[in-house]
């Protein structure tokens, strides 16, 4: 990240609060359920009730692809974006025009 902010350094300060918390909160699991929550009023599958297990099966699955190219890197990382995102649109039910 300090990287990124030594080219656009202008950028520093104007992430909103939600970006932030992304970018610094405790764990994988508290980050992406950040990303999630605006969701909920979408057109999606996520509800107030079911946000924390589609929380836990959408970073379960990033955990298992991650592991994947750990354990082998010569495994192709843009397939397996393409299969994370398939997944993640199924299990929120998004539209795809959404995204």
């Amino acid at each position: 990240m300090d990287t990124y902010y030594s080219i656009f350094p202008e950028e520093r300060n104007s992430f909103s609060k939600e970006i932030e918390a992304m970018y610094f909160g405790n764990n994988f699991f508290e980050r992406n359920l950040v990303a999630l929550e605006p969701l909920i009023n979408e057109d999606t599958a996520i509800t107030s009730k079911n946000i924390l297990m589609v929380n836990d099966i959408i970073t379960s699955c990033c955990k298992s692809k991650m592991e994947m190219i750990c354990h082998n890197p010569n495994t192709d990382s843009a397939e397996l974006k393409k299969k994370f995102l398939e997944i993640l649109v199924y299990i929120c039910q998004i539209k795809t025009d959404i995204l």
